[in-house]
């Protein structure tokens, strides 16, 4: 291989990783993951499992992409093994099971597991700076017997705080559920370049980097409804432009964006095929 495809790939393999990574997001999601699926396998065929005979310097690489790879993965990595570790879990957890989450995922502020009244069975740490709220898990009732994951974001006076919960069960009986709750800025600090990233969920900001004005803008966008035609566009806030891609927590939605740079053609973006 020259020198030359390297230094290619190593630009697109961080893009292509950010496709595969998120697609883990929405694996409940039929479209979505088909859609996700498909495009990934064509950026792995076109850009990395390339045919010798392709002159690889012809292809082009928006620095956008390699920015958005940056700035995004190592936070939607650590997210996506999160919401993976807590959909693997069928049975009621143990001490063990929570202490080793801590030990992977040292940014989530809290765990609980509770009987479907709301009963705390248990729950680290025991207490925490924001109030806990489960609230919202014990009125899903029998509903948690279709075993899908759920998320509420809670808006709390010491900033917002993301839960995502999955049931358990005891044989085939519904005996709770165990959630996870965290702290976006947290999370965010895991990125290369936390200030060039904008996170908000349709309803708050949990995140707004360098951008607050720009954030707030973004949160006043009609998300329900842009969301139930598209999971990925472009948007101009305080006259630059943004580019945004949504990702699913349990039954939740989730927007990223960062600033374009002007070497970002929209028609680029499609290739991804996200979402």
């Amino acid at each position: 291989m020259h020198h030359e495809d390297f230094d290619l790939n190593r630009t697109i393999i961080p893009s292509l990783l950010l496709a595969v990574l998120l697609m883990a997001g929405c694996s409940t999601m039929g479209k979505a993951w088909e859609s996700t699926w498909e495009g990934s396998k064509k950026l792995y065929s076109e850009y990395v499992n390339t045919d010798p005979e392709v002159d690889l310097e012809k292809v082009e690489h928006a620095q956008w992409e390699e920015k958005m790879a940056r700035s995004l993965t190592p936070v939607d990595t650590q997210l996506s093994e999160l919401l993976r570790h807590m959909g693997l879990l069928v049975g009621v957890p143990d001490q063990t099971w929570m202490d080793q989450l801590f030990i992977d995922f040292p940014w989530v502020s809290g765990c609980v597991v509770a009987e479907m009244d709301g009963s705390v069975i248990i729950r680290r740490p025991e207490a925490g700076m924001k109030p806990l709220n489960i609230q919202p898990f014990v009125e899903v009732g029998d509903a948690f017997k279709d075993r899908a994951m759920r998320a509420y974001f809670d808006d709390t006076l010491l900033g917002p705080e993301i839960y995502a919960a999955v049931p358990v069960f005891k044989g085939n009986d519904l005996a709770g559920f165990a959630a996870v709750h965290f702290d976006m800025r947290n999370l965010v600090a895991l990125s290369d370049t936390p200030g060039e990233l904008i996170v908000i969920t349709p309803d708050m900001v949990q995140w707004g980097g360098d951008y607050g004005a720009e954030a707030d803008d973004l949160l006043q966008r009609p998300w329900n409804e842009i969301l139930a035609d598209e999971m990925q566009g472009t948007d101009t806030l305080g006259g630059r432009d943004f580019i945004w891609l949504a990702r699913y927590i349990g039954d939740k939605n989730m927007i990223y964006a960062i600033q374009a740079e002007k070497d970002s053609p929209e028609s680029s973006w499609w290739t991804f095929g996200l979402f």
